[in-house]
């Protein structure tokens, strides 16, 4: 789900170390980073984040997008491709409320 509705970032959690684990996302179109370090036994983290774009801003809004749909689980998403780069629409639960990927 993150994938789709955080497009162009790829995500690496590196080991925990200490208790702490961050989490990294790199923006594949531009020079947009986030770190995120989680550690045990905390609710809350620390985040960091530069570029074009809000990384981390975008991960919580998809985390609240994929609360408010229930949680879906990836047999409620479809994908439809017709011709041309914008042929391309994922959806979830009916394509006529679809997105671009």
């Amino acid at each position: 789900m993150l994938g789709l509705r955080v497009p162009h970032c790829v995500q690496v959690v590196a080991a925990p170390h200490d208790g702490a684990r961050p989490l990294w996302l790199y923006g594949l179109t531009d020079r947009s980073w986030a770190c995120v370090v989680f550690r045990e036994g905390e609710a809350g983290a620390r985040v960091w984040q530069a570029g074009e774009r809000r990384l981390w801003d975008e991960v919580e809004a998809a985390y609240g997008w994929s609360v408010g749909q229930g949680r879906p689980d990836h047999t409620r998403f479809g994908l439809t491709v017709g011709p041309g780069p914008a042929g391309q629409r994922v959806w979830l639960d009916d394509p006529a409320d679809s997105w671009s990927p």
